[in-house]
């Protein structure tokens, strides 16, 4: 229900005014565009964490 309400409030702002409406799908897109960015860097940061902890490890077996 929420949903359905502010989907109807942003078609009532994009009525009102056509420069926002017009603007509306590059801002759709910029928002997916960023949370596929933020999925992938979520996924390099876990990588690094896992080849920090990996050469911590390989280091700890050198020293002995």
């Amino acid at each position: 229900m929420q949903a359905q309400h502010t989907e109807k409030a942003s078609q009532r702002a994009e009525d009102t005014n056509s420069s926002q409406a017009s603007r509306s799908p590059k801002r759709k897109a910029l928002e997916e565009w960023e949370s596929e960015a933020d999925k992938q860097e979520q996924q390099v940061n876990s990588v690094r964490k896992k080849n920090r902890q990996e050469s911590k490890r390989k280091l700890g077996q050198c020293r002995r």
